[in-house]
């Protein structure tokens, strides 16, 4: 990648998404193996406790910006979690394709990625060597990351894109998997969630980034309601109005729908209804 070519905001743009999105998948690297081998508790991890509670602050002060746990961590936290001599045997098949020579090499090359990520964080320069670093090594470990879960995928019968999970802006948030079914639909009961005409719902969905961007799309709308509100994307935002009262519960539904001439439910390869409670107007 020609750095030395690019704009210093050019090359800021780039590292930075390319350090965000390595970040998405260390978090869901270490979310999946708390879930396996820690009952989904930070706290179970064999870690040092100043950094679990500092997690854990953060995430009180601020459940919408930090839906789960694991988002609270900063980014050198993630590294010393997934490099602990106690904790890597449970993602090495995951990191082999990056780090082949195990715990030692995966922690020599995530520090040097964190030693362009701080700069750029306190909005400092970064050198277009420490540019490329971060170019070639979080390629490399979310290639193997990619692959890893491409594995797991292709041991499904129908090896199709899903959802991961799902959160709003009122501290609720999904996990996926292992959701009940409700035939082909699964749901999340959001009803102690009290909405009322005129608040502004705020959803976002996470798919499963094994599946590249662009095999794929994801539709919302709001069910039974006679104008109902529609989105496309990652993101979607719904103005409660009158007619969403209703004392059964408010339903948006969110879709995965791929590229491919058959899906896993006929037409769509995931579905996810999410249920509130909208009260009459004050």
């Amino acid at each position: 990648m020609p750095f030395r070519t690019m704009s210093t905001d050019e090359m800021r743009s780039i590292v930075r998404h390319q350090i965000e999105t390595l970040e998405r998948w260390l978090r869901r690297l270490i979310h999946d193996a708390m879930q396996e081998h820690y009952e989904g508790m930070l706290s179970r991890l064999p870690m040092k406790k100043d950094i679990l509670n500092k997690a854990t602050a953060r995430r009180q002060k601020e459940p919408s910006r930090y839906p789960r746990d694991v988002d609270a961590l900063l980014f050198e936290d993630l590294i010393a979690i997934i490099c602990h001599p106690q904790q890597y045997a449970h993602f090495q098949d995951a990191l082999c394709g990056a780090f082949p020579n195990g715990e030692s090499e995966a922690r020599t090359y995530l520090i040097r990625i964190a030693d362009a990520r701080n700069p750029l964080a306190h909005a400092n320069e970064i050198t277009s060597h420490q540019a490329l670093r971060v170019a070639c090594y979080s390629t490399d470990v979310i290639d193997s990351l990619k692959a890893y879960y491409k594995r797991i995928n292709m041991a499904q019968v129908y090896n199709a894109p899903s959802f991961i999970r799902i959160w709003d802006d009122r501290a609720n948030i999904g996990d996926a998997n292992g959701l009940p079914t409700n035939g082909a639909v699964r749901y999340f009961d959001f009803k102690a969630t009290q909405l009322y005409p005129g608040d502004v719902l705020h959803l976002e969905a996470q798919p499963d980034e094994s599946f590249p961007e662009d095999s794929y799309h994801i539709a919302w709308v709001v069910n039974n309601v006679a104008f109902p509100q529609s989105g496309t994307g990652r993101k979607f935002s719904v103005m409660i109005e009158n007619q969403h009262v209703s004392a059964g519960g408010f339903m948006v539904s969110v879709e995965m729908i791929s590229n491919e001439s058959w899906h896993r439910y006929g037409n769509a390869d995931d579905r996810i209804t999410l249920h509130y409670s909208v009260l009459p107007p004050v």
